[in-house]
């Protein structure tokens, strides 16, 4: 995290390190169930929630807040002949937004709905907080959510995870 923070410091408008998630769902989507799916992955994982603060030092430290809704952006496509390029123009602009670690979620969502029958889920997740490998849990999960099911507690948070790391990264290790 230090690492890709730095990076982030170095070049503040960069997205190269963005990461998108995308779910489809076919016959629609319950917008309302989508935003509780969402809002019980964020409290499930204190990474999404986090933001990284510089201290007076310049050292970064993790502000996890608390649990609460993911803003949702909607965009109702469900009106247009062929709606798929004014989405991929969503996509594109959704890409080219950077994130902002010290005052935003590593998390942002947007639905585009793209007819009756069709909506995508777009999740923007900043590297810092997923890779391709946990992003692929997140996309299980928040469908098993969105389904309604219960999904036993974490053991340990990322943040648990970084610690441990770091202290085991010192003397004849590092």
């Amino acid at each position: 995290q230090q690492r890709l923070w730095f990076l982030h410091r170095l070049e503040p408008g960069s997205v190269e390190y963005n990461v998108p998630v995308f779910v489809r769902f076919d016959g629609g989507a319950d917008l309302g169930a989508l935003r509780a799916a969402l809002a019980a992955l964020v409290a499930r994982h204190e990474v999404l929630r986090t933001r990284l603060v510089a201290d007076e030092g310049g050292t970064p430290w993790q502000v996890v807040d608390p649990a609460g809704e993911v803003p949702v952006r909607v965009v109702d496509l469900r009106g247009e002949a062929d709606p798929m390029p004014a989405a991929e123009r969503v996509v594109v602009e959704e890409l080219a937004r950077p994130f902002d670690m010290a005052a935003e979620w590593l998390i942002r969502a947007t639905v585009v709905r793209l007819s009756p029958g069709e909506t995508a889920l777009m999740l923007m997740l900043h590297h810092v907080a997923s890779d391709e490998w946990s992003a692929a849990i997140l996309r299980r999960e928040l469908l098993a959510l969105y389904a309604g099911e219960t999904l036993a507690p974490l053991p340990v948070q990322y943040a648990d995870f970084a610690v441990w790391q770091r202290q085991w990264l010192t003397g004849d290790v590092l």
